[in-house]
């Protein structure tokens, strides 16, 4: 048991191995550009926030295959390393490789097995293909973890043959970098929920993302609730990107004196979703005859069809309009136009103009001004 609390010590003080953080991410074991003895590769994935030095890891198969990988080799956060037979780019197909293993080490065209040891002994990943009857079968191409790093890399349906070359006249598949093919998930750093003058801000940042088309917000009365999806268009991600990026969402349909819970969706290019934990916020209770400041919210739905709410705060009595106007800058309707006493307030939008017609597709602005001379004005978007 001693042995057992300093080894986790050292991994802690030291920043070691993330158990199941390195995660096997493509295989190439049957090359036709190359002869297998000058092109066998596979890849390797950290979906952890820290760098991870392989150096002193073994990488073995079940039968007599082993070797331990002598000297650095970092892979970096939420990036990939190579580690092939012959690190000669004229010979090995135009593959980068960061490390090479002896000729002695193969990858079986048909079955084989690849299991990744850390300095420990710790078992970290294994891949154990059959040569075609659950895994891919590939000639001239690599085969390709195609799950989420929360999937089980073990399991045959969760890789395919890759179908894209990473250069002129190159086998296929994706060495050193996200392919077309992978879909590694995004990793979110923060999720939060913030009460902000009656309505609840919502703010998360990823680290990175892979393939990512965008996101999903979802809300619900009660943590084991049916959760109501917030947004009607799907929130723009950043596709493939290493660096960290901040997204923010508005909640104004919301009541004083309640606890949300709120759970965020990544969506990939090929349509897979995977769903993030639950957050939670309290709205306290407050008067609502009472505001700090004028403001003017953002409108929801946005986009909007057939109909939307804008909801504006006036903290003395004063003269309150709210116009919409066209990009053009031109009139369209108005909204309000009436003293307003103290309080929060709430007006709808239903896409006509001044004479109850249609409004056309597009963006529209709508602009809140006071007699005090606040001004403020916001862009939504009308959809047919």
């Amino acid at each position: 048991m001693k042995k057992i609390a300093m080894i986790l010590m050292v991994l802690s003080v030291f920043g070691g191995v993330v158990f199941g953080a390195i995660i096997i991410s493509e295989i190439m074991q049957n090359p036709s550009k190359v002869t297998d003895s000058n092109g066998e590769w596979f890849e390797v994935y950290n979906s952890s926030s820290s760098p991870i030095n392989l150096n002193g890891w073994r990488i073995k198969d079940n039968g007599s295959d082993s070797h331990i990988i002598s000297g650095d080799l970092i892979v970096p956060p939420k990036g990939f390393a190579v580690l092939g037979n012959n690190t000669d780019f004229s010979t090995n197909g135009g593959v980068i490789v960061n490390y090479q293993f002896p000729s002695t080490f193969y990858l079986g065209n048909n079955a084989d097995e690849l299991i990744i040891l850390d300095d420990f002994n710790n078992e970290i990943d294994k891949v154990e293909w059959d040569g075609g009857t659950a895994f891919p079968d590939p000639n001239g191409a690599s085969m390709v973890f195609i799950g989420n790093v929360t999937d089980n890399n073990n399991i045959g349906s969760n890789w395919k043959t890759a179908t894209t070359p990473w250069g002129t006249g190159t086998d296929l598949g994706s060495p050193g970098y996200s392919g077309a093919d992978q879909s590694l998930p995004v990793t979110l750093s923060s999720f939060t929920a913030t009460p902000d003058n009656g309505t609840v801000l919502l703010r998360w940042t990823t680290e990175s993302e892979v393939n990512n088309l965008g996101f999903n917000l979802y809300k619900s009365d009660l943590r084991d609730g049916d959760f109501v999806k917030l947004n009607d268009a799907l929130i723009e991600g950043a596709g493939n990107s290493t660096t960290k990026n901040d997204y923010s969402y508005t909640d104004i349909e919301v009541v004083p004196g309640k606890i949300y819970y709120y759970q965020i969706e990544d969506v990939a290019f090929d349509g897979k979703t995977e769903k993030h934990p639950v957050i939670s916020v309290i709205l306290e209770k407050t008067d609502q005859t009472t505001a700090d400041s004028f403001r003017l919210m953002p409108a929801y739905p946005n986009p909007f069809n057939p109909e939307t709410t804008i909801k504006f705060q006036v903290p003395e009595k004063s003269t309150v309009s709210i116009n919409i106007f066209d990009l053009r800058g031109q009139w369209v309707k108005s909204l309000v136009s009436e003293n307003k006493l103290a309080g929060h307030y709430e007006v709808k939008w239903n896409g006509t103009d001044a004479g109850n017609n249609p409004v056309s597709n597009g963006i529209y602005f709508y602009q809140m001004t006071t007699g005090s001379g606040f001004s403020q004005t916001q862009k939504i978007m009308f959809l047919k």
